[in-house]
């Protein structure tokens, strides 16, 4: 990870932002599947 985004403004923006995208679509995934009845440890 750190070769693939060298410490600089631009890529820590980058990877906080690709970070950031992951935790929203897992959120919105389980959620979707905790309201379906799916158990949530299965998933995640």
């Amino acid at each position: 990870k750190a070769k693939l985004y060298p410490f600089n403004t631009e890529g820590n923006l980058r990877q906080k932002r690709g970070v950031g995208n992951v935790m929203l679509l897992k959120f919105l995934i389980s959620s979707v599947f905790v309201k379906s009845g799916a158990s949530y440890g299965l998933f995640f």
